[in-house]
C-alpha cells in the first residue's frame, strides 16, 4: 500500500494530482482546508491524503511503460473506465506473452502473476492483509491516517473519504463545488454570513449616499447637511426664518411654500434682507386669504335657525350654550334652544339644564319633520340654536340618521361645523369631507385654548373653503367665545399678544 499527501489551490487541482499521480483507482483517505498556507502569498490551499494498493500501482505503471511522453498525458487524462480498459487489454497481451514464451496456458485456480515494476517479471499478487483497507497506515510523518470528521471533505452531500478519485473527480464536474464537514463546515458558513452582512451593509450606505446625492441635486448644489430651512422648495436664505416661523405655528407647509415663492418673487434682494419688512409682507398675505363670517346675526331676519354639527368630544354643546350666552346677555337678543341628540344619555338634560339657567325655551327634535310646527311657535324669536348628535359619519346608519334631522331648504338656516384646534390637519380634513352631506355654511373651531399651534386656522379654511365663524377660547361662559376675525387669525398664528404680554 502505498500513500501520499497531496496540495493544491482547489479541490479540483488537488484531485487532478492524486489522479495523476496514483491514477484514478486511487482511494481518499482524507480531506482538509487548510486557511492560509499555500506558497509565499499565504493563501488556503486544499491538502488530500491518498492511497492505492501495489498492486494496482504496478499494473498502471507497467501499462504506462509502453507509452510514449506524449502518449501518457493523454492516457492520464482519460476516465477511470478508459484507463482501466487500457490497463486490463496491457495486463491480458502481458499473460498472453508468459503463456507463449512459457509454452503452457495458466494453471486454473492458481492467481494470475503481475509484472513488477523493479525487475520487469511477474510475481504473484500479494495477498491482502486485512479486509479494513485504510486504518493504521502509517505515512512518512508517523502517525496513523485515519481521517477525522472534521477534516472530512463533501462533494454534492456525499463524503470524499474511501471514494475513488476519478468518481469524486466526476461528481465534482456534476456539482461544481464542495464543503467541508463539522467545524470546517460551519467556519465556511460563519465566512459566508457574513460576507451577507457586509453586502447588507453596503447596500444601506450606498441608498443613503444615494439620497444625500439627491438632495445635493436638488438643493443646486449645496450642502444638504447645512442647507437652511425651506433650501428643499428653493426658497432663498434670507426667507428661512419666515418658513420656520411658520412651520412651527402648525401652518401647512404647501401654504408656507405658496406665500413665500409669492414673497420672493415681488419683494427686491434688498428688502428681502430687511426681516421686518418680510414680516409685515407675509401677514398683509395671511389677512388677505383668510376667510371669516360677516356676522351672527343678520339684522331683520327673525326666526333664522342655527344648526351646531360636528363630531363627538369637539364641543358642540358648550359653543351652543356660549353663543346662547353670548345672544342673551350681551346681544339681549330673544333665542330659543332645540336639541336633536337623543341618542347620547344625558345630552338633552344637560343642555335643558343650560337653558333653565338663562330663562330660555328648550325643545327636543326627533324628526325634521317637527321643525316646521315649532318654528311656528317660535316665529317671533331673532334666533334658535340647534345641537346635533355628536356622529362621526362612517356608517350608512348614521348618514341617513343626520339626514332625517336636518331641516328643509325652505327653512332659513346656518349651519356650523364644530372642529377642535387641538386636532390634527389630517382628521380635520376627513371630517369635513364627511361633513359635506350636511352642506355646512361655515366652521366654529373650539379648544383654542389647548393648542399651542394655530396654523390650524389657517389650514381649514384654505383647505375646505369655508369661512371661520367663532373661536371658543376657554371654559368661561359667556366669556370665552368670539367673532371669527382675520386680524385675531394672525394674532394666534404669530402670538402677537402674548408676546406684547
Amino acid at each position: 500500500m502505498q500513500v501520499k499527501k497531496f496540495e493544491a489551490k482547489t479541490m479540483k487541482e488537488a484531485l487532478q494530482l492524486v489522479k495523476q499521480e496514483l491514477g484514478p483507482e486511487a482511494i481518499i483517505l482524507s480531506a482538509k482546508d487548510n486557511k492560509k498556507s499555500f506558497g509565499l502569498a499565504g493563501r488556503g490551499s486544499i491538502e488530500i491524503t491518498a492511497a492505492i494498493s501495489e498492486k494496482s500501482l504496478q499494473k498502471r505503471q507497467y501499462a504506462e511503460s509502453h507509452l510514449a511522453d506524449n502518449a501518457k498525458d493523454r492516457f492520464r487524462s482519460q476516465s477511470a473506465k478508459n484507463q482501466k480498459a487500457f490497463i486490463d487489454n496491457s495486463m491480458v497481451k502481458f499473460q498472453q506473452r508468459r503463456t507463449a514464451a512459457d509454452g503452457s496456458a495458466p494453471i486454473p485456480g492458481r492467481r494470475a502473476s503481475v509484472p513488477d515494476s523493479s525487475n520487469g517479471l511477474g510475481a504473484i499478487a500479494r495477498r491482502p492483509v486485512t479486509n479494513r483497507r485504510y486504518i493504521d497506515i502509517d505515512d512518512e510523518d508517523g502517525p496513523s491516517m485515519q481521517p477525522s470528521v472534521q477534516t472530512q471533505a463533501l462533494v454534492h452531500d456525499q463524503p470524499v473519504k474511501g471514494r475513488r478519485v476519478d468518481d469524486v473527480l466526476e461528481e465534482f464536474g456534476k456539482t461544481g463545488k464542495y464543503v467541508l464537514e463539522d467545524s470546517a463546515n460551519r467556519a465556511m458558513a460563519r465566512v459566508d454570513a457574513h460576507q451577507n452582512q457586509e453586502v447588507v451593509s453596503l447596500r444601506q450606505e450606498v441608498d443613503a449616499l444615494r439620497d444625500i446625492l439627491s438632495q445635493f441635486q436638488r438643493s443646486g448644489g449645496k450642502n444638504p447637511v447645512t442647507q437652511h430651512p425651506g433650501a428643499d422648495y428653493g426658497l432663498p436664505f434670507e426667507l428661512s426664518s419666515n418658513f420656520e416661523k411658520l412651520q412651527n405655528a402648525g401652518v401647512d407647509t404647501r401654504y408656507i411654500v405658496e406665500i413665500l415663492e409669492k414673497a420672493n418673487d415681488e419683494l427686491t434682494p434688498l428688502e428681502k434682507k430687511k426681516k421686518s419688512l418680510v414680516d409685515a409682507w407675509v401677514a398683509r398675505y395671511i389677512l388677505s386669504h383668510t376667510h371669516v363670517s360677516s356676522a351672527w346675526l343678520k339684522p331683520g331676519q327673525p326666526g333664522q335657525v342655527h344648526l351646531f354639527v360636528g363630531p363627538s368630544g369637539h364641543g358642540k354643546t358648550s359653543a351652543v350654550v356660549k353663543m346662547a350666552s353670548q345672544l342673551v346677555l350681551q346681544d339681549k337678543k330673544k333665542i330659543a334652544i332645540f336639541t336633536c341628540d337623543t341618542f347620547k344619555v344625558g345630552a338633552a338634560d344637560q343642555l335643558k339644564i343650560y337653558s333653565q339657567i338663562l330663562n330660555l325655551p328648550f325643545e327636543t327634535i326627533k324628526h325634521t319633520i317637527e321643525f316646521s310646527a315649532l318654528l311656528k311657535k317660535y316665529s317671533d324669536f331673532d334666533a334658535i340654536l340647534v345641537d346635533y348628535p355628536g356622529f362621526s359619519l362612517k356608517d350608512i346608519q348614521e348618514i341617513d340618521q343626520i339626514r332625517a334631522l336636518i331641516p328643509q331648504r325652505e327653512i332659513p338656516k346656518m349651519t356650523h361645523l364644530i372642529l377642535s384646534c387641538a386636532s390634527k390637519d389630517l382628521d380635520a380634513y376627513e371630517t369635513c369631507h364627511r361633513y359635506q352631506i350636511t352642506h355646512f355654511d361655515d366652521i366654529i373651531v373650539t379648544k383654542i385654548d389647548e393648542s399651542f399651534a394655530h396654523g390650524f386656522l389657517y389650514n381649514i379654511q384654505r383647505k375646505t373653503e369655508k369661512p371661520l365663524y367663532a373661536f371658543c377660547i376657554g371654559q368661561k361662559i359667556p366669556e370665552d367665545i368670539e367673532f371669527a376675525t382675520r386680524e385675531r387669525v394672525l394674532d394666534l398664528i404669530y402670538k402677537i399678544t402674548k408676546n406684547n404680554k
